[in-house]
C-alpha cells in the first residue's frame, strides 16, 4: 500500500511540475512585421547602401531628412572601417611610433567620411502620404567605395603619415581586404 501512494504522489509531483513550467511565448506573437518600401539595397564589394526615412508636414523637408539618416549610417560605417583600416595598415607597415597615429588615424577618417558624402546618391526614392497629412519619404542612398578609397588616398598624400604614402599598392590591398562585405 505504501508502494501505491509513493508512486501515485512521484506521478502527482512530476505531472504538477511539468504542467506548471513556463509556457513558451513567441517573440513574433503580438508584433506586426513592417516591409520596407524600397527592398534588395544592401552594400556590396562597390558600394556602401543605405535605406533610411523622413517624416514631415512638408515634402521635400522629409525628403531631406531620409537622405540626411541614410548619409549617417553609412558615416558611421564608413568611418569605423577607415579606423580599423589605418590601425591595421601601420601595424602592417610598422609606422614610426613617434607620430601621434591613433589621433592622425581619426583626424583622417573624420575628413575622408565627410568629404566622401559629398558623393552619395539618392539611387532609389518613394514617398508616401499618411492619414494625418505628413510625408514619409523613403531613400536608398549609395557612395562609391572607389570614391572613399580615392578620397583616403589623397588625405593620406597630405597627412602627417607620410609612411602611409609611400606604398599605395599595398594600402590599395589592405583597403580592398578591410572594405570586403562580410
Amino acid at each position: 500500500m505504501k508502494t501505491i501512494v509513493k508512486y501515485s504522489l512521484l506521478i502527482v509531483s512530476i505531472f504538477t511540475i511539468s504542467s506548471c513550467g513556463s509556457g513558451k511565448v513567441s517573440a513574433t506573437e503580438n508584433a506586426k512585421e513592417i516591409v520596407l518600401p524600397i527592398k534588395n539595397f544592401q552594400s556590396d564589394k562597390s558600394f556602401f547602401r543605405s535605406i533610411s526615412s523622413g517624416t514631415s508636414p512638408n515634402m521635400s523637408f522629409a525628403k531631406e531628412l531620409a537622405f540626411k539618416n541614410a548619409a549617417n549610417e553609412i558615416a558611421k560605417t564608413i568611418d569605423v572601417r577607415v579606423k580599423s583600416l589605418l590601425e591595421d595598415y601601420a601595424r602592417q607597415s610598422e609606422i614610426d611610433s613617434s607620430i601621434d597615429y591613433k589621433s592622425e588615424a581619426e583626424r583622417m577618417a573624420t575628413i575622408s567620411t565627410d568629404q566622401s558624402l559629398k558623393n552619395a546618391k539618392i539611387v532609389q526614392e518613394k514617398i508616401f502620404q499618411n492619414p494625418d497629412k505628413t510625408y514619409t519619404y523613403w531613400v536608398g542612398v549609395e557612395l562609391s567605395k572607389e570614391d572613399v578609397f580615392n578620397t583616403l588616398k589623397n588625405n593620406i598624400s597630405s597627412s602627417k603619415i607620410k609612411a602611409l604614402h609611400a606604398e599605395k599598392v599595398d594600402f590599395r590591398e589592405t583597403f580592398n581586404k578591410n572594405f570586403e562585405e562580410k
